[in-house]
């Protein structure tokens, strides 16, 4: 709805062009074809951050009404500059949207100071029931999205159709439970990060931590394995009780390699031996234990039938 229902008033306005990335989620990307409108996609650096450069110099030779940016990668967990990208859309008088997905009980984002418009989230990330997310639209934008279905006058006339009381009370709930313990979780996502990376290391496993060195969230792993195709890597692991990703868990089962990592710049090598781990708000320091061990163990097994 974020940008689909944009639109009309993108047309009506003049301000037509929209913007966003090539790191974006298939919820974003998937939706260019349907959309009308004269749509650029933002270069992605090869530390995993959009082209801020790119951004500005494009609202300043173009009438671009809407930008979308996610907030955090959810295949490298790269934070990604929303102050900077705000205060352009500012500058410029562009409409910000970001998907917050990722974001959401990882980093602090205040949407008054910052100046988002509009922020979509999804509540399975941080507790909520699978299948209730919510999009936050500001009062300077409140009259100019319009539906993209139509029916009965539920939610401000925007989406029609019966709530989800039992889904919008969980993501509450949720909401309620995090706000009262973010920065201890923000803190033990770290921990956890840093002690799957050490006992990776302690097995002397040969891999690399991609983006390193990036402000990232904790609770994301992006690593490359040498020699390793990640699809048989994800099917040992999954053999052995191990959920770990390809790309992002929504497309993990897609045979090309991940459009996010392209998108930085890895080889088609790279991309297809590098895998993500994530961490969950219930995850604990013996499940971390028992995957780096698992993870390992996979990888020289593989390792091994091809030396053979």
């Amino acid at each position: 709805m974020a940008l689909s229902g944009m639109a009309p008033f993108l047309i009506q306005s003049g301000k037509r062009v929209i913007l966003t990335s090539e790191m974006e989620h298939h919820a974003i990307l998937n939706q260019i074809p349907h959309i009308d409108l004269p749509i650029q996609k933002a270069p992605v650096c090869s530390n995993g951050v959009v082209d801020l450069g790119w951004i500005e110099d494009r609202l300043n030779r173009f009438d671009v009404g809407l930008v979308s940016i996610m907030a955090v990668n959810n295949e490298t967990g790269v934070k990604q500059p929303i102050n900077e990208i705000a205060d352009l859309c500012r500058k410029y008088g562009a409409i910000f949207h970001t998907d917050a997905v990722q974001a959401i009980g990882h980093m602090e984002i205040n949407v008054s100071e910052v100046g988002i418009d509009l922020l979509s989230l999804s509540g399975h990330k941080f507790g909520a029931p699978d299948g209730i997310g919510a999009l936050y639209i500001s009062k300077r934008v409140r009259d100019m999205i319009s539906p993209i279905s139509y029916g009965g006058g539920q939610e401000f006339g925007l989406r029609p159709g019966t709530e989800n009381v039992a889904g919008i009370v969980g993501l509450g709930a949720a909401a309620h439970t995090l706000m009262g313990c973010m920065r201890e979780e923000i803190a033990q996502y770290e921990l956890m990060s840093k002690m799957f990376i050490k006992h990776l290391h302690t097995y002397g496993c040969d891999f690399q931590v991609n983006f390193e060195n990036q402000n990232r969230v904790g609770n994301i792993l992006s690593l490359y394995f040498p020699g390793v195709e990640s699809e048989l890597l994800l099917r040992m692991c999954d053999a052995d009780r191990l959920c770990i990703s390809a790309a992002s868990a929504c497309s993990s089962g897609s045979k090309s390699p991940s459009h996010v990592l392209t998108a930085c710049g890895f080889t088609d090598d790279k991309a297809r031996s590098t895998v993500r781990i994530s961490f969950g708000h219930t995850t604990t320091i013996d499940e971390i234990n028992l995957a780096s061990v698992k993870l390992f163990c996979c990888v020289r097994k593989i390792r091994e039938m091809f030396r053979k």
